[in-house]
C-alpha cells in the first residue's frame, strides 16, 4: 500500500477538530455530536481491523485503482460526517415539518456508547472474519477484469487485452469493437497535437495482440482498427510514408477478416481514394485530396479539350480492380504531390529537392505506362514506347516510334533543353511537325520516365518548373483513362 493516495485520516482530522471546536464553544447540538460519533466509530474501524485499505479513500493495488466494499463503507462514514456536521453547523436542525427534531431523538450519549461497542466487539472480527473474502474476490476481478496501459505519464484504463481476446476467438468484429474503445483517449491526444502519445497508445494496443497471437499459435486478432487509426495519426502528423504502410497494413488485416481483397471498410476507402462513402473516420482527408486531384482534371478538360470528370474517374479508373496495385500507388503519389506543392517553393531550389521531385514524376509516369498496359492484349510488349504507340494508333495521334526514339535520344542529349522545348511548345519532331498539347504532355511522360530510370543527377528545370511538370503528366493520365476506360 506503499503507493495508496488520499489517506483518509487526513480529512478525518480536518472534521474531527471542526467538531470538537464547536463543542468548546458551546454550539454543540445533536448533528454536531451525531458528526463526531461518525468519526470516532470510523476510527474504531480503522484501529481494530486488519484491512489497511480503510486508512485511504483511494486503495491502489498494482498501480490500478481498486474501489470496493471497504472503499464504499469509509467514504460513506466520511460523507455522513460531513453531512451531520454541515447541518449542524448552518442550525438547520431545529425543525422539520414543524417538529423539534431533537426532542424525538434518543440521547445521543446512550446511542453512541451502544454503537461503539457494537463496532468495537462485532464489527471488526465480522470484516476480517468473513466479509474480507467478498471485499477481496470484488478487488481481484475488478484487477483481472482491467489493466492500465502507460502512454508518456498517461494511464489510460483498459480492458484486459489477454481476458478479452481468449474470451473472443475468431470473434473478429468483437475484436474491432475493443479497439474501437480506445478512440477516446486518442482523440484526446489528437486535439492536443500529441502525435507522438496517438501513436505510442495504438502501438502500446499492438503489442498485446501479437503477444496473444504469439502465445496462441494460429489465431488471429483482427488488428485493422489500430492501424488504420495510427495511420491516421502519420498523416495528420505530414508522416505520410508511415501513414500509408500502416494504412495498408490494416487493409491486409480487412482483407483477411472479410474475404475478399476490396473489402467495404475505412482503410480501402483512404487508399482507393474513395470520398463517396461516408462510413469513414479519415473522410475529410480523402476529400481534401480527392479535391486537390480534381483541380487539376479540371485544368485538363480546359487545356485539352478533355471531357472526363472526377465522377468518372472514380468508377472507371479507382474502382478497376485489376489495377488495384496502380491505384494504391496513385493515391499515395496524389499525397506526395499535394504536400510537395504545399511546401514552400524558396526550399525546393536546391539539388536534392530536384532529386525528389524527379522520383514522384517518375513514380506518376509509371502509374501512365501501367495504366495504358492493362488495356492492351499483348503484355510481352511492355516498353513505354510501345504503349505510345498503342495509344498514338488508337487515337490517331502523331506519336510513331521513330517520332519517340528521336524524342528520347534529344531527351538524353540535352534533358533541360528538350524538356524547356517541351513546355513553351517549340519542340518539332524530325519532319518538321510540332506535337500536339497532348501528344507532348504523353512525350514528357515517356521521356522522364526512361531518364529518370537510368540517371541521378540535378536538374535546375524540374524544381524550376515542378508544378508545370506534374500537370502535364496527370494531363496524360487523364487522357488515357478518358480513351481506354
Amino acid at each position: 500500500m506503499s503507493d495508496a493516495k488520499w489517506p483518509a485520516l487526513a480529512i478525518q482530522g480536518i472534521f474531527l477538530a471542526a467538531n470538537i471546536s464547536f463543542l468548546l464553544s458551546g454550539k454543540n447540538n445533536v448533528f454536531i455530536i451525531a458528526s463526531l460519533s461518525v468519526l470516532l466509530i470510523l476510527v474504531i474501524i480503522q484501529t481494530f481491523s486488519k484491512n489497511v485499505r480503510f486508512l485511504y479513500l483511494y486503495p491502489v493495488n498494482n498501480s490500478i485503482p481498486t474501489p470496493s466494499y471497504d472503499t464504499f463503507i469509509l467514504r460513506g462514514l466520511i460523507l455522513a460526517s460531513v453531512y451531520f456536521f454541515y447541518i449542524g453547523a448552518t442550525e438547520s436542525f431545529y425543525s422539520f415539518h414543524g417538529l423539534e427534531i431533537y426532542q424525538i431523538l434518543i440521547p445521543i450519549d446512550s446511542l453512541f456508547i451502544a454503537v461503539v461497542i457494537l463496532f468495537i466487539i462485532l464489527f471488526p472480527r465480522l470484516w476480517d472474519q468473513y466479509l474480507e473474502r467478498f471485499n477481496r474476490n470484488y478487488i481481484n476481478n475488478k484487477i483481472q477484469k482491467y489493466f492500465f496501459v502507460n502512454v508518456q505519464g498517461n494511464n489510460i484504463q483498459i480492458e484486459n487485452p489477454q481476458l478479452f481476446f481468449d474470451n473472443t476467438i475468431d470473434k473478429h468484429f468483437e475484436h474491432d469493437s475493443f479497439f474501437n474503445k480506445q478512440t477516446g483517449h486518442w482523440l484526446q491526444f489528437i486535439y492536443n497535437f500529441r502525435y507522438d502519445a496517438a501513436e505510442e497508445l495504438w502501438d502500446s494496443l499492438l503489442q498485446f495482440a501479437y503477444k496473444w497471437e504469439s502465445i496462441n499459435v494460429g489465431k488471429r486478432i483482427h488488428k485493422g482498427t489500430p492501424y488504420y487509426f495510427w495511420g491516421v495519426t502519420c498523416i495528420l502528423n505530414n508522416d505520410i510514408d508511415k501513414g500509408f504502410l500502416l494504412m495498408h497494413q490494416g487493409l491486409e488485416e480487412d482483407k483477411k477478416t472479410h474475404k475478399k481483397n476490396n473489402p467495404a471498410t475505412p482503410g480501402y476507402f483512404f487508399v482507393t481514394m474513395d470520398y463517396e462513402q461516408t462510413g469513414q473516420f479519415f473522410r475529410n482527408k480523402v476529400l481534401e485530396i480527392a479535391d486537390f486531384v480534381n483541380n487539376k482534371m479540371t485544368i485538363y478538360r480546359t487545356s485539352r479539350s478533355g471531357t472526363l470528370h472526377l465522377d468518372r474517374f472514380r468508377i472507371r479508373f479507382l474502382q478497376e480492380i485489376d489495377l488495384i496495385e496502380v491505384i494504391y500507388y496513385f493515391v499515395y503519389s496524389v499525397f506526395r504531390l499535394k504536400r510537395f506543392e504545399d511546401l514552400d517553393s524558396e526550399l525546393m531550389k536546391n539539388a536534392y529537392s530536384s532529386l525528389l521531385q524527379l522520383s514522384l514524376l517518375s513514380d506518376i509516369c509509371l502509374v501512365i505506362d501501367n495504366t495504358i498496359l492493362n488495356k492492351k492484349l499483348n503484355k510481352k510488349e511492355y516498353r513505354f514506347i510501345d504503349h505510345l504507340v498503342f495509344i498514338s494508333q488508337k487515337e490517331s495521334l502523331n506519336l510513331s516510334i521513330d517520332n519517340a526514339k528521336d524524342f528520347n535520344n534529344n531527351m538524353n542529349m540535352d534533358f533541360a533543353g528538350t524538356i524547356d522545348k517541351i513546355l513553351t511548345s517549340n519542340y518539332t519532331f524530325k519532319d518538321s511537325t510540332k506535337p500536339t498539347p497532348i501528344e507532348e504532355d504523353l512525350l514528357l511522360a515517356y521521356g522522364i520516365r526512361n531518364h529518370s530510370a537510368h540517371r541521378l543527377e540535378e536538374q535546375i528545370i524540374i524544381h524550376n518548373n515542378f508544378e508545370r511538370l506534374s500537370q502535364r503528366l496527370l494531363n496524360a493520365l487523364f487522357y488515357v483513362v478518358e480513351k481506354l476506360y
